[in-house]
Parts: structure tokens; sequence; C-alpha cells
């Protein structure tokens, strides 16, 4: 009975963070993570997705990490402002996994 419960929980949570894009902002500064977690960006306050408590992004190591920095950091230099999709948080920070200019 309780690994039902213990499922129903897992599979309830899941649903409980769906996908966000936040609206366009310029990205004021950037960091690697002390222990190679991902690359975290700042924004001048902005908008915070629901259950998180940072206005910051992180974007994990993955298959598209590369990708998203390097747009990030093009657009960066440019001061143009960036969109990022959100899927949940890590650690308080909202998780980025897609980018747009």
């Amino acid at each position: 009975m309780k690994a039902k419960i213990v499922l129903l929980l897992l599979v309830y949570s899941s649903f409980s963070f769906a996908d966000a894009t936040l609206p366009k902002q310029v990205i004021d500064g950037m960091q690697t993570g002390w222990g190679g977690e991902g690359v975290y960006f700042y924004f001048g306050g902005g908008e915070i997705v629901e259950g998180c408590t940072h206005s910051g992004v992180i974007v994990q190591e993955g298959p598209m990490s590369d990708k998203i920095l390097s747009m990030a950091l093009s657009a960066y230099h440019t001061g143009k402002p960036v969109q990022f999709r959100i899927s949940g948080c890590f650690g308080g920070w909202m998780n980025g996994i897609a980018v747009s200019i």
C-alpha cells in the first residue's frame, strides 16, 4: 500500500510543475556551478516560476546545454533579450531547457 501511495505522489508531482516560458529579458550575468552542474544566468529581477525561489535560470549539463550557452552568450554580448523555456526547479533556480533570441 505504501508503494502505491509513493508511486501516486511521484506521478502527481511530475505534473505539478508544468513547463513555462519566461518573458524576454536581458542577461545581467552568468557563472558556472562549482560542481559542474550547469551554467547559471542572472537577470535584473524578473518573473519566478511557481515553486522556484530564485529569479535566475540554471541550464544543467545535457545534450542541449552547449547550444543554449552559445546562444545566450551571443545575446549577452549584444545586449539582446532572451526568452528561456523552464521545466521545474533545480535547487530553487528555474531549470532552463531551451532559449530563444
